[in-house]
Order: C-alpha cells, then structure tokens, then sequence
C-alpha cells in the first residue's frame, strides 16, 4: 500500500494523513487508513509527501515478515484494531468533509 501510494505521490498526488499516525508500529496494527489527494494537473511533486511516506516505507521494511495483517487474529480482535484506526482518522477525514452518521448503541 505504502508504495502504491507512493507511486500516486510521484504523479501528483499529496498525503492528506500521516502515513505513521496513531504511534503504531507495523507489527501492532494490522489496519492503516491513507489518504491521499486527487493529482492537480501542474502541481509537481509535493517533496513532504515524499518524504513522509518514504519515511514510513523504511519503518515497514524494519519490521518486513513481522507486520500485523489482517486475517491473522481473532475476528473480534481484529474488529477492535479496524474501530482503532477509524476512531483515529475520523477527524482527519471530516476536515476534508466526510461527514459519518451517529450510531445509536
């Protein structure tokens, strides 16, 4: 995923979220969201990007065959580290204007 983004950055898209957010190692949660802007014709490169997910590919390569996959753990376990990673992109995502429903418990 980081290096398909990666490649999306190098034809002009630009990280919307920081590719380590939440202080998750690769091998601790087996969910990541990324988001990434849409390519503006003319814009170039945008090198913080760049150097954000660059940054995070060599974390991952840290810890290659020790990554947390989805699949790997309990269904339940896993549905919790899947709300982890929602709960904490949740503001990224609305200052771009998603807008989530409110769940009734």
């Amino acid at each position: 995923m980081l290096v398909s983004a990666r490649d999306l950055i190098h034809q002009g898209s630009r990280l919307l979220t920081h590719p380590l957010y939440g202080n998750f190692l690769p091998n601790q949660q087996p969910f990541r969201t990324l988001v990434l802007s849409v390519p503006q014709k003319g814009s170039g490169v945008d090198l913080d990007s760049v150097t954000l997910i660059e940054d995070a590919i060599s974390v991952f390569r840290k810890y290659e065959g020790r990554w947390a996959l989805p699949g790997q753990l309990r269904e339940t376990v896993e549905k919790d580290y899947a709300m982890i990673d929602f709960d904490l992109m949740q503001e990224s995502l609305r200052q771009y204007g998603f807008r989530f429903p409110v769940e009734s418990q």
